[in-house]
């Protein structure tokens, strides 16, 4: 969208999915069109204030007045699963979706931009009848071939024997906002996916599924990442006996609940050369790992950009956000999936010989193993540095 002439600045509202993985990756597409003198409006929770207002955008907050949705957890893997995900996603539109509309009228955006699980979003600019947009920072979903993300049929099954409530509740809250406010029709698995007469995805076509499945309507802009990470980062030493490669591990931020994986990470590196920087979350204390040997540092939360600039293996959950980043320096990642998209995710870089897909969730020994043979591997350094060539290449454009 370009500005109009006159003084009338273009408005957007984007409704975000606010979770690191979801909004990081847009913060720069709201500062170019910031850049094109277009207001931006994005809804999001307090936590992401700081990063929207940075790129010239309008923080909108989702929780008013009470907590409607709060994603700001620290979650075990079997926690989050698309049941429990409806779950919140109904009980958001339920509580918040009618004044949400309100306040896009009184707006009068001239356009709509919406993550892929902010169904709100497309219902709203349906309703009001203006032309809207979808981010997707992982892979798109394939609707011309409609088979699940491998990881997604457990989740599904679940949805099948134990999720009829849900979508009874879904179907009558979708009825209900058809008839009072013409937002069309919408079946319950769109709560998951939704796309738009423009979608734009965070990930280099050469890595996506299935590429010539996708029209025109599909954009595949690659990561965006922020390289000039600006968060306070103390540089980090290790005793000098300490030589070998530099091991990051990270479980993400929102399936870290994780005590007995760290405890393991513990065990396994002590009285190895590797040095390990290890981030763990909010939702475990320091001092429930006890004794940390000095070839390890173990901390609540790093600034991750910085890290990987100077990391040689990322051990990684497989969130895309954290795999582009490391693609984007050259890190080398084995991929330990706890959930929904992640597996996909593994699993397509491996066959790509991009990532190592450690296939268990509970960290052995033979990990020591794994990060020898990929540190070993010359054609996956070859294909991480073609694919880092493209990302960079693309930023420039």
């Amino acid at each position: 969208m370009n500005k109009e002439k006159g003084n009338n600045m273009q408005t957007i509202i984007y409704y975000s999915f606010p979770v690191s993985g979801h909004i990081n990756p847009v913060f720069m597409t709201i500062k170019k069109l910031v850049d094109q003198d277009i207001k931006v409006i994005c809804y999001s929770t307090e936590q992401f204030r700081k990063q929207i207002e940075a790129m010239g955008a309008t923080f909108a907050d989702y929780n008013k007045e009470k907590e409607y949705i709060n994603l700001n957890m620290n979650l075990a893997p079997d926690q989050m699963t698309l049941l429990s995900l409806s779950r919140l996603l109904i009980g958001f539109l339920e509580e918040r979706f009618e004044s949400l509309l309100i306040e896009a009228i009184n707006i009068k955006p001239d356009g709509i931009g919406l993550d892929f699980f902010a169904i709100w979003g497309k219902m709203i600019a349906s309703s009001i009848r203006i032309k809207s947009f979808t981010t997707i920072p992982q892979f798109a979903v394939n609707q011309k071939r409609m088979k699940p993300f491998p990881g997604m049929a457990k989740n599904i099954i679940q949805i099948l024997l134990y999720g009829m409530p849900e979508i009874h509740r879904f179907n009558l809250l979708i009825k209900k906002y058809d008839k009072d406010y013409h937002i069309g029709n919408y079946k319950f698995f769109d709560l998951f996916v939704n796309h738009t007469s423009l979608n734009v995805v965070y990930v280099n076509k050469e890595i996506q599924p299935d590429i010539e499945d996708f029209d025109q309507t599909f954009i595949f802009v690659g990561p965006s990442i922020r390289i000039n990470c600006d968060e306070k980062f103390e540089k980090i030493h290790f005793p000098e006996k300490y030589n070998g490669k530099l091991i990051y591990i990270s479980l993400g931020t929102l399936y870290n609940k994780n005590l007995d994986f760290y405890k393991k990470c513990l065990k396994i590196f002590t009285n190895t050369s590797y040095r390990v920087i290890m981030s763990i979350g909010n939702s475990i204390s320091l001092s429930a790992l006890g004794s940390i040997p000095d070839n390890i540092i173990v901390k609540n939360h790093v600034s991750q950009i910085n890290v990987l600039k100077q990391a040689d293996v990322f051990i990684s959950h497989g969130g895309m956000n954290s795999v582009n980043e490391a693609l984007y320096f050259g890190v080398k990642l084995i991929l330990m999936p706890q959930a929904v998209d992640q597996y996909a995710t593994a699993k397509r870089l491996h066959q790509l010989n991009i990532a190592h897909y450690y296939k268990v969730k509970a960290v052995r020994n033979d990990i020591l193993d794994c990060i020898e043979n990929v540190s070993k591997n010359n054609k996956m350094l070859d294909n991480i540095n073609n694919l880092k060539d493209l990302m960079h290449f693309t930023e420039k454009e």
